[in-house]
């Protein structure tokens, strides 16, 4: 916890900050307004393109720096004892023993994060407290490392980065604006002037984020003296891997969904997402990458991992640390109805009524099965041709040249983007003839596409891409089809083939 006197200079560096950056803005927007005036009153003379250049750039300066309003918005589902007792009861009693104020809100999100901020806080505080949980981040820790998270979070309070943090961000934010503004035009004489705005914009970023990394390591540091060293230590590993690894999930496997008009269930799929072989061996690369070579730069708000680890060992410990290994998303109760609103809150009014819930054992028909079907349908004939399984190899080898029948039917296709739709639509095919012999389509989040019957398992693009590089031969496919049961089918049926356009030839 910083004391008094920090506090202090903190705050004093950041209304000297503030306070130089308008004096800059202002100044030389002034200055700008004044040249064709005082051009004009001491020659009488003008020169009209500079007049309106100076009088422009000038008042574009005046428009960017005008503080815009934060106008805050509930960012989630809201909780307190009443609807999540347990939950509610964890941060109340990390409160106390932090020494601080309890929040005065507290919400569930979907994000893989915590945080907290004061709603109409002066300098003085006195604004709402607000505090953010994300349930991804409850599915990543257990009962002792959340009451870290808590405790690091309500650190941010008692070292009074909350009443920081508003003024350097719309300081932040003026300066963004007005680089920006100035980019509109990248003329000689803009670039000139934007130039002492990006020098004065590295040099804020680089005294205010260095300031921001010594708060993260006192709310480290009060993480520890509350939840003990372990817990902390486990927090910091848990939430450098896990957030390596959502994002990734979000946009591959939960957007594609919900684009689709399904619904599956989000912090399950994360779980299993995070199972999956590749994505394990992804996020201990990542750790062991960050732990070795992390090392953060002067424009960075938060140390690397390494330095925080470093810097919690020599910390003072909690004299009695509880030791909760349970997962903390055991805290929270009817998990799914949280869920389903977070998803819904995200979506258009009219989307939310339509959502599908689908588990993620069904998903591979009803997303995958579905698109590659649409795939094939429009694209399969160019491609595919009349071709039977027993052809993959000779398509796979002839990719370049099938692509080029998808690029003569829409020459909007780049060369690159057309191999690439080609090579999807092989591999589409290929699952969908699997399909018609009784294999079922899996898309197990994480995990590659397959197709599985009984104890045979088929990688339709992994099977492709092997085809294609040689590293699978023709016999070696000839021997799996036999091994696996599958018969010589066309890859294509009238039901998913489009006739040919009267211009293409297809490359049989």
């Amino acid at each position: 916890m910083l004391d008094n006197s920090s506090l202090k200079q903190r705050f004093a560096i950041a209304m000297a900050l503030t306070f130089a950056f308008y004096v800059l803005a202002t100044t030389l927007a002034l200055a700008l307004i004044a040249v064709p005036i005082l051009l004009y009153a001491t020659t009488h003379r003008g020169n009209l393109w500079l007049a309106f250049f100076c009088v422009a750039t000038g008042f574009a300066i005046l428009r960017a720096i005008v503080p815009q309003r934060l106008k805050f918005e509930d960012p989630g589902v809201r909780f307190d004892e009443q609807s999540q007792p347990r939950l509610a009861r964890l941060v109340a009693d990390v409160s106390q023993q932090s020494g601080e104020r309890a929040p005065d809100d507290m919400f569930l999100t979907l994000e893989m994060n915590a945080a907290v901020l004061e709603v109409g806080a002066g300098l003085r505080g006195g604004g709402r407290r607000v505090l953010i949980v994300g349930l991804p981040l409850l599915r990543t820790l257990t009962g002792s490392q959340l009451r870290a998270v808590i405790a690091h979070e309500l650190g941010h309070y008692a070292g009074g980065d909350t009443r920081v943090g508003p003024v350097t961000y719309r300081t932040r934010e003026a300066i963004g604006r007005t680089i920006a503004s100035l980019s509109r035009d990248d003329s000689a004489g803009r670039r000139v002037v934007r130039a002492p705005f990006i020098w004065y914009g590295n040099a804020f970023l680089r005294i205010t984020n260095a300031i921001s990394r010594q708060q993260e390591f006192a709310a480290d540091a009060l993480a520890v003296r509350v939840a003990g060293r372990k817990a902390q230590e486990g927090t910091l590993r848990a939430v450098h891997a896990g957030g390596a690894a959502f994002d990734p999930y979000w946009a591959g496997e939960i957007v594609p969904a919900l684009n689709a008009g399904l619904l599956p269930p989000v912090i399950e799929g994360f779980e299993r997402f995070r199972r999956a072989p590749s994505v394990a061996k992804g996020e201990a690369e990542y750790l062991e990458r960050e732990l070795a070579e992390g090392k953060s730069s002067p424009y960075d708000s938060h140390p690397s991992l390494s330095e925080r680890l470093e810097a919690i060992a020599r910390a003072p410990e909690a004299a009695r640390a509880e030791d909760d290994d349970s997962p903390a998303l055991g805290l929270v109760d009817n998990i799914e109805k949280v869920e389903g609103e977070l998803v819904n809150s995200l979506l258009t009014p009219e989307a939310a009524g339509t959502m599908r819930p689908v588990g993620w054992e069904a998903i591979g028909d009803e997303l995958y099965g579905r698109h590659y079907s649409e795939l094939v349908l429009e694209h399969g004939f160019p491609v595919v041709g009349r071709g039977r399984l027993s052809d993959l190899p000779a398509i796979a080898a002839g990719l370049t040249a099938r692509a080029s029948a998808l690029h003569d039917q829409n020459d909007q296709l780049t060369s690159e983007a057309a191999q690439s739709l080609a090579g999807t639509v092989v591999g589409a095919a290929l699952a969908l003839a699997l399909q018609r012999q009784g294999f079922s389509l899996h898309a197990d989040p994480g995990d590659p596409v397959t197709l599985r019957r009984g104890e045979h398992t088929i990688e339709p693009f992994a099977t492709l891409t092997a085809l294609e590089s040689g590293e699978m031969s023709a016999d070696d496919w000839t021997q799996l089809q036999a091994k696996a049961g599958v018969s010589d089918a066309p890859l294509l049926v009238a039901e998913n083939t489009h006739p040919p356009p009267a211009a293409v030839t297809s490359p049989d």
